[in-house]
């Protein structure tokens, strides 16, 4: 308390100090007197050695100022423990405190809003261990339910609580481990949270290998993709991986290969896994230009780069502030010959479909992307040789340096990159054959 008042008398002082004249200093201090004697309003609650300060706690929030719904759920589990004959300081102490610095207080996307990454995080932990759907409005009553429904005392859930935040707080930054990095950086590209109670599970339940791991993400990474590039719907994601959990309790360890299993046996088109066809189709049919945000578009195109490169090569990192350049430009007209073909109407038009096309596709830095601008084919493909050190260009120049480029070269490297995507991201059936 002492230190309280030398605080608030000193920004008192300070805070009149700085008033520009005496008369504003007068101002000043009547204007704090009054709001300190007339308008603040305290409440004290005097509680004997038989209230409990948790429910009283509960109830006054009911009636003011909503709390975040982890609040709700500290005070809960802190009650919990008091009723249970545990001591609440020591269930804070040992265990929830681990849940309440800065980074679990920081505001999160989540999908349209943005809310505190522990409630976001207990969503997420509620739907792995319910396999049902959590609204973020109803955390507290459905955490309660939980809590009331099962067999586990409050502190074995606060502990299963915070063992389960340690597999969260990793899949937010994975320690030296370049293979979960990079899955973890395509899957936020995909803007994917749905799959985060999976994740959770994959890293939060024992007896699951690394390998096993890796499998399992590898079958998440394909289906999002695949269907992501096919330009398939995402709307019942969220049911698909409510469903996967509750496979993942008959299968806790993936002995069974539940999650590859699982998603290759979706035949509902918005559950589909796209086959190789598909995603050839895509490829040389899709503008994907236009139906990808450049994001997702851009992540693609590093993972076929990354998987041009060899233990061999200098280095195993894509950079990831490359552009993306189109071959034949958007303005072709200036440099380009028109496109062969008896009907002009429609080879242009035949021509616009594939301009957008991931075959015409390429990475090249910001600047070069902006000397190349809409020069023609003989002049870029001499620039990408002199400038340019990555496997996609090399590729391309290889296969295609010694030709013009027109549709047939689009529609040909298009089918070049299904068939590297296609092993980037295998199909069902091919997971399921290694399996």
């Amino acid at each position: 308390m002492a230190q309280a008042h030398a605080f608030f008398r000193l920004q008192i002082r300070e805070w009149i100090a700085a008033a520009d004249s005496p008369n504003e200093r007068t101002r000043l201090v009547h204007g704090l007197e009054t709001t300190l004697f007339s308008l603040l309003q305290l409440v004290v609650i005097d509680l004997s050695t038989t209230d409990d300060a948790t429910v009283i706690f509960e109830t006054l929030n009911a009636r003011g100022t909503p709390l975040r719904e982890s609040d709700l759920i500290k005070n809960y589990v802190l009650q919990g423990a008091t009723a249970a004959g545990q001591s609440a300081d020591a269930l804070h102490d040992e265990q929830w405190a681990r849940l309440e610095d800065d980074w679990w207080r920081e505001d999160v996307r989540q999908g349209r809003l943005y809310r505190p990454r522990l409630d976001t995080f207990l969503g997420h932990w509620l739907v792995m261990r319910t396999a049902s759907e959590v609204q973020a409005q109803n955390l507290f009553d459905r955490f309660r339910k939980y809590v009331q429904d099962g067999e586990q005392e409050v502190a074995g859930v606060v502990a299963d609580v915070v063992n389960v935040g340690t597999s969260y707080r990793m899949l937010e930054s994975p320690a030296a481990d370049k293979d979960l990095e990079r899955f973890l950086y395509r899957w936020k590209v995909i803007d994917a949270g749905v799959a985060t109670p999976v994740l959770l599970w994959l890293y939060s339940q024992p007896g699951i290998t690394p390998e096993t791991r890796v499998r399992a993400w590898t079958a998440i990474e394909s289906f999002l993709v695949r269907r992501m590039v096919c330009r398939l719907t995402t709307k019942d994601y969220n049911r698909v991986f409510i469903d996967l959990v509750g496979r993942l309790k008959d299968d806790p360890t993936l002995e069974n290969d539940a999650i590859v299993a699982y998603l290759a046996s979706q035949e509902a088109d918005a559950r589909q896994w796209p086959d190789d066809r598909q995603l050839q189709t895509a490829f040389t049919e899709l503008p994907l230009y236009r139906l990808l945000t450049l994001g997702r578009l851009r992540m693609v195109l590093e993972a076929i780069e990354e998987s041009l490169r060899t233990p061999y090569t200098e280095s195993t990192e894509v950079p990831k502030k490359l552009t993306i350049e189109h071959i034949l430009p958007r303005a072709w007209t200036t440099h380009w010959a028109p496109p062969a073909g008896d009907d002009a109407q429609e080879a242009t038009s035949q021509r616009s479909r594939l301009l957008h096309s991931i075959g015409n596709l390429t990475l090249i830095t910001g600047k070069l992307n902006t000397s190349e601008s809409n020069g023609p084919w003989e002049k870029k493909r001499v620039t990408l040789d002199q400038h340019s050190i990555l496997h996609l260009n090399k590729q391309l120049l290889t296969e295609y340096g010694g030709q013009d480029w027109d549709e047939a070269s689009i529609r040909a490297r298009g089918i070049d990159l299904a068939q590297r995507a296609s092993r980037i991201w295998p199909s069902a059936s091919a997971m399921s054959a290694k399996g």
